[in-house]
């Protein structure tokens, strides 16, 4: 079924969602391409990402544990990477796992992939594309989460979600302003 929803505001649209459901197939990818899962650290080895601090106060984190691997931190003390890329490691602090529709939460919550390259203050979505793949399983799953084209003002960015087995189960495309 597709759906499409307008959100206003003072009469004035300011969203608007075309959202498609469907049963999850379970039986797994036929092929995948070059999705395997990228090696990141264990969770413990990872760096919890905080809801408040020093420079901004971000309250979703209250709500997940978000941690990077340790090769994703550069651009917290001023030396990103240039890869574009964030990996890392993601739980829901209430939850024992992600569900098909927690997964858009998955998707979306790292911070900007630009950062890796050079750090340039706040990044909002202007589209977003998200495709729920199959039901993970219980426990954190895996992101990676990169940058494609930074140019004009605008990123495009793509995240893939693995579940604890290795099974991609959700991935996303954006376009975002810098």
């Amino acid at each position: 079924s597709t759906l499409r929803a307008t959100f206003r505001q003072d009469g004035q649209a300011c969203v608007e969602a075309i959202v498609t459901t469907g049963l999850l197939d379970e039986s797994g990818a036929a092929w995948r391409g070059d999705l395997e899962p990228p090696v990141v650290a264990p969770m413990d080895d990872c760096t919890r990402l905080i809801s408040v601090t020093e420079a901004f106060e971000v309250p979703l984190m209250d709500q997940l544990d978000l941690r990077l691997d340790p090769g994703s931190l550069g651009w917290t003390v001023g030396q990103p990477t240039g890869r574009g890329e964030l990996l890392g490691r993601m739980a829901l602090l209430d939850e024992p796992g992600f569900d098909p529709l927690s997964l858009l939460v998955a998707v979306d919550a790292f911070p900007p992939a630009p950062f890796d390259v050079e750090l340039t203050g706040w990044v909002p979505t202007i589209q977003l594309s998200a495709y729920v793949r199959g039901r993970p399983a219980d426990g954190a799953v895996l992101v990676r989460h990169r940058a494609q084209v930074i140019a004009q003002g605008r990123v495009d960015e793509t995240t893939t979600v693995w579940d604890r087995n290795g099974t991609v189960v959700a991935q996303a495309t954006q376009i975002a302003g810098i």
